[in-house]
């Protein structure tokens, strides 16, 4: 058998190695979220409080208070019993303020419907006192100076300082009393007159809450604050004048009278006269502390930021101290100008009901004392102590004169 021959190798050539380059990776773009990311404001322009309103602008607001408060948590830590004694201490004595000038307008419409009797000073002082009690103990019992901010500040505020007004009120009433019946003029004598007090209350009020809105509403308004102030410390100051005005001349005439000194009621109207004193005094304390109020540490030109605990809490204890002894003394003033009025009516004259002055005019008196003419320059002459028996000359010019009169005759 003849062998098959062997079939020949292909040799193939190798193949090419075709190197594919890499695919540049595709990075995706993230896709859009719903909200858009927040733009970066550039240096030097302020960002936005709310992107979503560009275009409005926030509505301006006023600055806070400029007065300077303390900083309560620490404050009140360093105060511990301090404080709750000072606010509970004066709510209480401001309770009882508010009771006095309440019972004493139930007395005074009782006495109107049984004897139709009215008596517009006592029924306004009694209002002002009432109302001036009654703000005050709110004002503690909510929200003492704002410090736990359990009702707006605005309110709060505004509820503490129209009781100003009402004090300041109730302390010119008695002086106008005095000032009618003694016949002294310290102002022109349209203006002494209860309708002017009230015009200048009116216009008290109006001033202290227009001025605490503005300073609440507007910026830069806060020079408006020791403005108001300044204008409570004049007028604080006048009525302190009148009040050391009017013991000056019932004092330097009782001196003068030697007839006084013979009375077994002396020391009955020596009551009265340092009572009208001790007003005066007070009456200066309290505007001397509310003028340091308006430019010491505690007034808008201090550069404090938080007042300091101790000289706070003193500085507002001697402020309450002052209006309480002040409400105090008016109550005590008034209720003697009272019992003179009452006394009129009886047969037994008080010792207010006998003086009268008879500033630098002549009189003559006939009676169970003979006195000769004389002239009486600026001092107050005592009357008989029945009416009665008092003749007056009437060939005198001045015999009926219409200064001739007693002391607390006005209707109180």
């Amino acid at each position: 058998m003849a062998k098959a021959d062997p079939e020949p190798e292909v040799i193939t050539e190798p193949e090419p190695k075709i190197t594919t380059e890499p695919e540049p990776e595709i990075i995706s773009e993230p896709e859009p979220t719903s909200q858009p990311e927040p733009v970066q404001p550039e240096p030097g322009q302020p960002e936005p409080w709310n992107i979503s309103v560009a275009e409005s602008e926030p509505e301006p607001e006023g600055e806070a208070w400029p007065e300077p408060a303390p900083e309560w948590d620490k404050a009140m830590d360093k105060w511990k019993g301090a404080w709750y004694f000072h606010v509970y201490f004066f709510t209480l004595l401001y309770i009882i303020i508010f009771f006095i000038a309440t019972l004493s307008l139930v007395r005074l419409l009782m006495l109107y419907k049984r004897k139709n009797v009215k008596r517009p000073l006592t029924t306004s002082l009694n209002i002002m006192l009432c109302s001036f009690g009654l703000l005050r103990t709110v004002s503690l019992l909510l929200d003492p100076y704002s410090a736990y901010q359990h009702i707006q500040f605005e309110i709060s505020h505004i509820i503490w300082t129209v009781g100003f007004p009402c004090l300041t009120t109730a302390f010119s009433i008695p002086l106008l009393a005095l000032l009618d019946s003694t016949k002294v003029y310290i102002a022109p004598p349209k203006f002494q007159k209860l309708s002017s007090i009230l015009v200048i209350t009116l216009f008290h009020f109006v001033l202290v809450i227009t001025t605490d809105t503005l300073v609440f509403m507007v910026p830069g308004t806060s020079y408006l604050l020791v403005i108001c102030q300044v204008l409570y410390v004049v007028w604080g100051l006048s009525l302190a004048g009148g009040y050391a005005f009017v013991a000056y001349k019932i004092s330097r005439n009782l001196k003068a009278t030697a007839d006084m000194h013979q009375s077994q009621d002396q020391w009955k109207f020596g009551g009265l006269l340092s009572n009208i004193t001790i007003s005066a005094v007070v009456g200066v304390c309290l505007t001397v502390t509310h003028l340091y109020g308006a430019f010491g540490v505690f007034s808008i030109f201090t550069s404090l930021v938080f007042a300091p605990p101790w000289p706070w809490w003193a500085f507002q204890t001697l402020l309450r101290t002052i209006e309480v002894a002040m409400s105090f003394l008016i109550f005590t003033v008034s209720a003697k100008v009272r019992a003179s009025k009452d006394n009129n009516d009886t047969p037994k004259k008080s010792i207010l009901a006998k003086i009268k002055c008879g500033f630098g005019r002549s009189e003559n008196k006939v009676g169970s004392k003979l006195h000769n003419s004389k002239t009486v320059a600026d001092s107050c002459s005592l009357k008989i102590s029945s009416l009665s028996a008092v003749e007056v000359d009437s060939t005198s010019p001045q015999a009926r004169s219409p200064n001739d009169l007693t002391i607390m005759t006005s209707p109180v």
